[in-house]
């Protein structure tokens, strides 16, 4: 795992290293169970929830929660 962050609204993302293809249904599991959105595993081309972004909806700031060094 590379980072948590928090969207400014509803959801959790973390960001992962891309796991190989037999990990990432297990991934998405354990993801929902803790609820952070699962719906970007496994699609690297999709760098979505950076960190700093005004949530359209609510205008709040996204902000990482967690992040390796």
């Amino acid at each position: 795992m590379s980072a948590i962050l928090w969207t400014g609204s509803k959801s959790l993302h973390v960001w992962f290293e891309m796991p190989p293809e037999d990990h990432i249904a297990a991934l998405k599991e354990s993801m929902a169970t803790l609820g952070i959105d699962p719906s970007l595993i496994g699609k690297p081309e999709h760098p979505a929830r950076l960190r700093g972004v005004i949530h359209k909806k609510t205008g709040k700031r996204s902000i990482a929660l967690w992040r390796q060094k």
